[in-house]
């Protein structure tokens, strides 16, 4: 409802705004590198993080804490796209590979490697495909 804005940031922490009031909420910490990908959900009660640290976060917003983290790349997460219901992860990165990660069950499955370094995952509602742009293969639907 744009009541929330989250940006990631250098020192691997991810800063809470409201926009409305121009008032910071607060800092969530977690992340050992720099934050490069979030997504909230609709409601704003969940967010997920990538980072250079390798990980992949699920938060809680109204607890303002880590609820899981998932080690799914060798190197930087540069990308991140989240199914509509919010049950999955899409991560891509500086290893040219591509994870989806159930946050539930945890399980990991490499979705395609070799493409070079990912730079941009994104979900199409409308006809149920995955976009990816990378620096090798340019963009790419599943």
């Amino acid at each position: 409802d744009g009541s929330i804005l989250a940006t990631g940031s250098p020192e691997g922490c991810i800063r809470l705004t409201d926009p409305r009031a121009d008032s910071k909420i607060c800092k969530l910490r977690g992340h050992s590198a720099n934050v490069r990908a979030l997504v909230l959900n609709r409601a704003g009660t969940q967010c997920a993080s990538a980072s250079s640290d390798g990980t992949v976060r699920l938060w809680d917003m109204g607890q303002q804490r880590c609820v899981s983290s998932y080690a799914v790349h060798d190197s930087a997460v540069w990308a991140l796209a989240v199914d509509p219901g919010f049950t999955t992860a899409t991560s891509g990165g500086r290893d040219g590979c591509i994870y989806r990660t159930d946050f539930s069950s945890r399980a990991t499955t490499l979705l395609c490697s070799g493409l070079g370094p990912v730079r941009r995952l994104a979900y199409s509602v409308d006809c149920g495909l995955l976009w990816a742009a990378s620096e090798g293969a340019g963009l790419t639907a599943w």
